[in-house]
């Protein structure tokens, strides 16, 4: 017992505690008045006070399964409220699942509430990233478009295609001899010129001015829907020879993982091609037999 010079006992250890732990909670002056206001005990104004899940970045097993089952298509994005109908669990335990995914590298946002599987920025075939890291050393403001960031998003695999490249138009003559420096073969877009032979090496390369474009181009790289639009025009004015069906796909495949196609129609009207967009997207009638097959292949 305290003042006979004997140690207290477990109980009456205990039992000290709990009574410290009382008056400590008797003399915060916020519990009272929570638990008068709304007509609650102490102890339970306590436990919602300081019981609170701890925040971390592990992944819980069970639950990162079911989110990373939500995405087995890898061309698909979700967005938040998705996610919460179809995990049916807690938003605060969804967003800390979530942040850990991303943290891991399981799971990337693609814009803001909107989740992939798969990162935005595209795998480059060996010519495309040869290509990309040429404008990366090159002092010619320039970027890669076109097919080699769309490839991801394509039904048909191929094996040869021709690369394409924006370039600022005073930077073209520049440019043009570090790509024949390096062995590719470069052509005017709008000419409709074939090569004979393989179309690896092939670069397109179009003059387009900073006020034309007026959209972001990441490390020389357009964003995916810059490179549709890009690919479409190119499709018609140079006659790549790319199918006007698997252009609608690819777009409905741009929709499905998120890419934003408010951005895609703000650069199709920046360069002309919005009826082009609409017909694809079957707002409204095709004008010709291409808008019809793109409309067709987005609908597939």
């Amino acid at each position: 017992m305290l003042g006979t010079g004997e140690e207290p006992s477990a109980r009456e250890s205990a039992s000290g505690h709990a009574r410290g732990e009382k008056y400590r909670i008797l003399l915060n002056p916020a519990l009272p008045a929570i638990g008068e206001m709304y007509g609650i005990s102490y102890n339970a104004v306590r436990s919602a006070m300081t019981d609170l899940p701890r925040a971390t970045t592990q992944t819980e097993p069970a639950l990162a399964d079911v989110v990373l089952d939500l995405f087995q298509d890898n061309n698909v994005a979700l967005d938040y409220a998705t996610l919460r109908a179809r995990t049916a669990v807690p938003a605060r335990t969804l967003d800390r699942q979530l942040l850990a995914l991303v943290a891991e590298g399981r799971l990337f946002r693609r814009s803001r509430g909107v989740y992939s599987c798969r990162p935005l920025v595209p795998h480059l075939n060996p010519d495309g990233q040869k290509l990309l890291t040429l404008l990366g050393d090159s002092d010619a403001e320039a970027h890669l478009t076109g097919f080699d960031v769309l490839a991801a998003y394509a039904h048909q695999f191929s094996y040869s295609y021709s690369h394409l490249v924006y370039c600022q138009p005073s930077h073209i003559s520049g440019l043009a001899g570090e790509l024949a420096g390096d062995d590719w073969l470069l052509v005017p877009a709008g000419l409709a010129i074939q090569p004979g032979g393989g179309r690896e090496r092939v670069v397109v390369v179009r003059a387009q001015t900073q006020d034309e474009r007026r959209y972001p181009v990441r490390d020389h790289l357009a964003l995916p829907e810059k490179a549709w639009v890009d690919l479409l025009r190119e499709v018609r004015r140079s006659k790549l020879g790319f199918d006007y069906g698997e252009l609608g796909r690819i777009l409905r495949s741009l929709e499905r993982a998120g890419v934003p196609l408010h951005k895609l129609r703000t650069y199709a009207r920046n360069v002309g091609y919005t009826e082009w967009v609409d017909a694809a997207l079957g707002e409204r009638p095709p004008g010709n037999a291409e808008q019809a097959q793109l409309a067709t292949g987005y609908a597939a």
